[in-house]
């Protein structure tokens, strides 16, 4: 494991952190094992220096002794750089190197030369190496033991100098007590430092994540500043082109109706852009209200399907409305942004399906207290990114289509954002090339005394009776 290149890559966990921090705690102590071993070595060959200028000559045993040490820690030594960690971690050498130094040391100094003061130096001395690598407490503990068991078991086998084994047995017994609760206090520092560390590193990603967020926010709010200039400036155009041929140009009545009628549809798509940069505004700054009263539910939908059945003709689309009754009469809530959001979904729905079909289905639950109105179209749909991005502000799904179809980019994310503070949610399914699915998802308040209705009820008119009709003839005189 590359812990440079993988840093920080685990969650929060106390059981991912603890397995990271082991894993880097190796890789910051691996180029030091091959240290402490040569550090054995080093010790070896002087203990060898040593007993043959103070025991001269040296026996043929402790040479024996000595040479298969220095042997054993120089293959341990090569090992080091030639076997995979898969197959030997770094505690197995070095226990094994602490195997090696100790045990032919201990039997050295006890069968030949009874000098366990000497002894417990080196002991004391290489153990101190072992804790320099910083790896674990367990590690020193480990190879604490396997010193204290193999120089008692070595001093045990003899008897005359009890004072000398007892005092040297105490000291490297108390040395190895120091040695692991000065592994315990390392391996503390090395926690607070690497939480610490870790820290610095989320504040760093997160601080990075924000510049870069930013810098794409800044992106998107220059692109849509480009499109809205585009989107403000075509109907403009529209308008101040066919006032000024009313104005200068001498045309015929009909002429001067269809040049009105370009300008009222081009001022009401103005309006409707205005009204979209007036919403996201109050949006961001968080004063979007909304407000909650009584409507009708049959009244308040046939008024939008009226408006739809309009767009759909100018648009070549078959739309058609399908109530799943059992529906309430009436229900609580805000009529006017309620009606903005099915809107911006069927517009968008007759907008994408061009020349073909827009279905709306209405239904009700009063079990889950929820209204469900379910947008169908069978046109262009949209990929997995473009439903991702469906629902943020200044995103479009494709310049491409944008200039095709037009649009701002901000009828969806205002929708959204409306749904959000009904408590309502939009959902949306699509097929590339097949159509798309909006849910819109209302949480259901009624009135004390609702109605649910089986069918669909009789469509009021609003007219006056007549009363005193009378024909009246004449005429009318207008003056400014």
């Amino acid at each position: 494991m590359n812990a440079s290149s993988n840093h920080f890559a685990f969650s929060n966990s106390p059981t991912e952190l603890n397995a990271y921090f082991s894993a880097l705690q190796r890789e910051r102590a691996r180029p030091f094992v091959p240290i402490v071993i040569a550090c054995a070595m080093t010790l070896s060959l002087i203990g060898l220096l040593h007993d043959t200028l103070l025991f001269s000559p040296l026996s043929e045993q402790g040479l024996s002794l000595r040479l298969i040490q220095i042997a054993m820690l120089a293959c341990l030594l090569g090992l080091q750089f030639f076997i995979s960690p898969r197959y030997f971690q770094l505690e197995t050498f070095i226990l094994w190197s602490v195997i090696i130094f100790a045990l032919p040391s201990s039997v050295l100094y006890t069968l030949i030369m009874d000098h366990p003061l000497l002894l417990t130096l080196n002991l004391a001395l290489y153990l101190c190496a072992v804790v320099l690598i910083q790896l674990t407490p367990k590690l020193a503990i480990q190879a604490g033991v396997f010193m204290v068991i193999i120089f008692l078991g070595c001093q045990l086998m003899i008897r005359e100098s009890f004072d000398l084994w007892f005092s040297a047995s105490m000291f490297l017994v108390i040395w190895t007590a120091a040695a692991i609760t000065a592994s315990k206090i390392l391996e503390n520092h090395n926690r607070r430092l690497f939480m610490f560390e870790r820290q610095l590193y989320e504040i760093n990603r997160v601080a990075v994540k924000a510049q870069e967020d930013e810098s794409k926010a800044n992106q998107e709010k220059s692109r849509f500043l480009a499109n809205m200039s585009h989107e403000i400036r075509t109907p403009l155009t529209a308008i101040m082109g066919f006032a000024e041929s009313i104005k200068h140009d001498s045309k015929s009545y009909q002429e001067i109706q269809e040049a009105v009628d370009i300008i009222y549809r081009n001022g009401e798509y103005l309006l409707s852009l205005i009204k979209d940069i007036l919403d996201i505004s109050k949006v961001e700054a968080g004063k979007l209200n909304i407000e909650s009263k009584s409507f009708s539910l049959f009244d308040w939908l046939h008024q939008i399907i009226d408006a739809v059945d309009r767009l759909a003709e100018t648009k070549q689309v078959h739309f058609d409305c399908d109530f799943n009754f059992p529906l309430p009469e009436q229900i609580n809530g805000d009529p006017l942004r309620l009606q903005q959001v099915l809107m911006n979904v069927l517009g968008n729905a007759i907008k994408f399906a061009s020349a073909g079909k827009v279905s709306l289905k209405v239904s009700a639950s009063d079990n889950l207290k929820i209204i469900v109105f379910t947008i169908t179209d069978n046109g262009i749909g949209m990929d997995d990114k473009t439903l991702r991005n469906l629902f943020r502000p200044f995103v479009q799904g494709d310049s491409s289509t944008t200039r095709r179809y037009g649009g701002t980019g901000l009828g969806l994310y205002i929708s959204y954002q409306l749904m959000q503070r009904m408590g309502g949610d939009i959902r949306v399914q699509s097929t590339p090339n097949k159509g798309s699915e909006f849910t819109v998802i209302l949480p259901m308040i009624l009135p004390a005394s609702c109605i649910w209705l089986d069918e669909e009820p009789l469509r009021r008119i609003n007219q006056e009776p007549p009363f005193n009709q009378q024909q009246l003839s004449g005429r009318v005189l207008l003056a400014e």
